[in-house]
Formats: structure tokens, C-alpha cells, sequence
């Protein structure tokens, strides 16, 4: 967006409001991708960069990694189906933010949302103890406030994976996943800041 979001909560709080509010530096507010970064080059009429501001939504750290959360299942379910997964992204406002919607802000979201689609397998029966799989309909709807302030942690990403043994009939070895997961996290550790805006 070419300044930081750190710049922003100071320019439109005041240093001092945003210094009182603990908004401090870096890590505090962040420039969210709508299209996570990872995903790669976006499609919207054309191809292009996520590094864009009609990709980019500011809002807390803690948001920006529970949209991680979000986008590494988009990713292991493309992978581990084969198959096209379909991620879009919206914008949702409330009554008393509708005026955002009105000046066309799509950086100031007060609700970014994930519609998450596609088909795969999973067990008929928990566990895979049957052995037998169906086919199953992927039609999530996820929704983030961008400026909430969660306590998301690394247990709720292996969690995730461990549930996904017992209904996904997706057999990885502990190599694919640690390979995975570096790959995801060279992807997710996107361009490094220089002077405090992201490149």
C-alpha cells in the first residue's frame, strides 16, 4: 500500500491516542491480504499481484494469524484432493459502518469474510475405521473482524491437522507435512519490511 500500518493507526488516531491505545509499533496493526499472500497471483479481471490495496485490509497481528489458520486448511485441501479449491473473499458492514461502504474504503473492512468451496473424500466413518470414503462438499463461510484481539496459538494449527486424520481420508507421512509446512511458512513470511513498510 506503500506506508505501514503502524503509519496509518498514527496518522488517523493522533501518536499520542494510538501510543494510549498500545498501538506502538509493527505487530500491532498489520495490513492483512484479503487473497492470502501464499495463494499467489490473484485474479480479478486479470492477473495479477497480491500486493494490492484492494487486497490489503488493516486490521491486528492477531486477526492476520488466524486468517493463516484459515488459509493453510485451503491449502492442505488442495493439495491433499487434487482438486481446484475456490476461496473468495467479501467485505461486510453493519449498520453504524456503512458509511465506509459509501467512500469505497475496502481497506477500513469492519468484516472480512472467507467463502471457502470445493469437493473432496472424507470417512463414512470417523476414523476411517471402515475404511470406506463419500464424497464430501466443501461450503464454508468464515468471517473475521479485523481489529479483534484473539489469543490464536500454534496448538490450534496442529489440532486442525490431527482432526483432519480422523474425517479426511488424507494419508500424509510426517516428511510431506514438515515439508509442507516449511513451504507454507516461506510462503506466509511474504516480503520484509524495509523503513517500516512492507515491500
Amino acid at each position: 500500500m506503500g506506508k505501514s500500518a503502524i503509519w496509518v493507526a498514527q496518522t488517523m488516531l493522533g501518536e499520542d491516542v494510538a501510543d494510549r491505545n498500545g498501538i506502538k509499533g509493527e505487530g500491532d496493526v498489520e495490513w492483512l491480504h484479503r487473497s492470502a499472500f501464499s495463494f499467489g497471483r490473484l485474479k480479478m479481471g486479470k492477473t495479477g499481484t497480491p500486493q494490492t490495496v484492494r487486497n490489503m485490509v488493516w486490521g491486528t497481528a492477531e486477526v492476520n494469524t488466524a486468517m493463516i489458520r484459515a488459509e493453510s486448511f485451503v491449502k492442505r485441501l488442495a493439495r491433499r484432493t487434487k482438486n481446484t479449491v475456490q476461496v473468495t473473499t467479501s467485505i461486510e458492514y453493519t449498520d453504524d459502518t456503512d458509511w465506509i461502504k459509501s467512500l469505497k474504503y475496502t481497506w477500513l473492512a469492519p468484516i472480512l469474510c472467507y467463502r471457502i468451496v470445493g469437493t473432496g473424500r472424507r470417512w463414512v466413518q470417523l476414523g476411517g475405521g471402515s475404511k470406506k470414503t463419500c464424497r464430501c462438499d466443501f461450503n464454508y463461510k468464515l468471517r473475521f473482524w479485523p481489529f479483534e484481539r484473539l489469543m490464536p496459538n500454534l496448538l490450534e494449527y496442529h489440532l486442525d491437522k490431527l482432526v483432519e486424520k480422523l474425517i479426511y481420508p488424507w494419508d500424509v507421512s510426517q516428511e510431506i507435512d514438515d515439508q509442507e509446512e516449511n513451504r507454507d511458512a516461506v510462503a506466509d513470511d511474504y516480503p520484509k519490511q524495509k523503513n517500516g513498510v512492507r515491500t
